[in-house]
């Protein structure tokens, strides 16, 4: 069964402009298969930037791209956003209810997760880690 892992916009900036490829990066890490999802917040966030300046559109028009490349899965989090959510919550509460990790660079997001025992796959320099470390011990709530 494939282990499901929820995106955010933070960790595929970071890992682009360091020349990593974060889908890579992860199944590397895992080492078995991966589902990646995205939510809807996270791509309407990656679009902003991609209106910004220079740097943030590039990297964000590549983001984009990647995400149509890899085929992510597209969640709807409608629901969430017309209760005018914060996207961090919407990430929290989708993980949950889908039983996924959060891969994120967002240090306030990762002590959130890891507080409700959500794992989280995130970078410390110029490499990936997950927290639980083992990720055949994941017990997602």
């Amino acid at each position: 069964m494939a282990l499901r892992i929820l995106l955010d916009s933070s960790i595929l900036i970071a890992s682009l402009r360091l020349g990593m490829d974060p889908f890579k990066e992860i199944e590397d890490l895992i080492l078995r298969r991966v589902d990646f999802t995205v939510t809807r917040s996270t791509l309407e966030e990656l679009e902003r930037l991609k209106g910004r300046g220079k740097g943030s559109s590039r990297i964000s028009s590549l983001v984009l791209e990647l995400l149509k490349e890899k085929r992510c899965r597209i969640i709807s989090d409608e629901d969430y956003k017309a209760e005018k959510i914060p996207v961090d919550e919407i990430l929290l509460r989708t993980a949950r209810r889908d039983r996924m990790a959060i891969a994120t660079m967002d240090e306030s997001l990762r002590r959130e997760a890891r507080r409700l025992r959500i794992p989280v796959i995130s970078m410390r320099g110029n490499r990936f880690y997950c927290d639980p470390p083992d990720p055949e011990l994941w017990d997602i709530p």
